[in-house]
């Protein structure tokens, strides 16, 4: 009997989420579809859509079977590495909430990073660079500079980073449709 051909193509960030992939089955000649993700999960889905949550390289297979219950298995590596960089509107030192004391941008898998801070008269208030283990910044903006508090208003900020897999960070959605590297952050007192 002649086998099916089994193949299949991975479509990466499907519906623009990271680490959830499309698998654009194009086997031919098959009826019967058995998937391994590589993550200890199974599907017998045609084209299946699967969402990794961990870093990782995994290795995807494909059995397809046809009429005559003769299969063809094919295989294909896929490989994740979770990036990304968020950076808050507002910040109040006051509150009893430690995520609300502090200007922190949270982010993952950051090689490089530069987090400036201006204030209205352009003087620069805060400046980090520093990132733990996972590529994640470890300081943050507390609303003094030198030990003296500054006032409630908007202050500036800018960001220049790079993560691990070489790409550049592009900057954060600000309600216009385009992403900058820059905005503002409001200290509220």
């Amino acid at each position: 009997f002649p086998v099916p051909l089994s193949a299949f193509n991975i479509v990466e960030s499907y519906e623009n989420v990271q680490g959830q992939i499309l698998l654009d089955n194009y086997s031919e000649e098959a009826v019967r579809y058995v998937w391994d993700f590589g993550n200890g999960d199974t599907s017998e889905m045609f084209s299946p859509v699967i969402r990794y949550e961990e870093n990782g390289t995994y290795l995807i297979q494909l059995v397809a079977w046809n009429d005559n219950n003769c299969p063809d298995t094919a295989y294909m590596e896929y490989t994740i590495v979770f990036q990304g960089l968020y950076v808050p509107t507002a910040f109040t030192p006051t509150s009893s909430d430690p995520a609300l004391k502090l200007f922190k941008p949270v982010g993952l898998n950051l090689e490089f990073y530069e987090l400036v801070v201006i204030n209205e008269r352009g003087n620069i208030v805060f400046r980090s660079n520093k990132l733990d283990e996972m590529g994640s910044p470890t300081e943050g903006w507390d609303g003094k500079t030198k030990g003296e508090p500054q006032s409630s208003g908007n202050y500036m900020w800018s960001i220049r980073a790079k993560f691990k897999d070489g790409s550049t960070w592009e900057g954060n959605q600000v309600g216009d449709g385009y992403t900058k590297t820059f905005g503002k952050v409001l200290l509220i007192r």
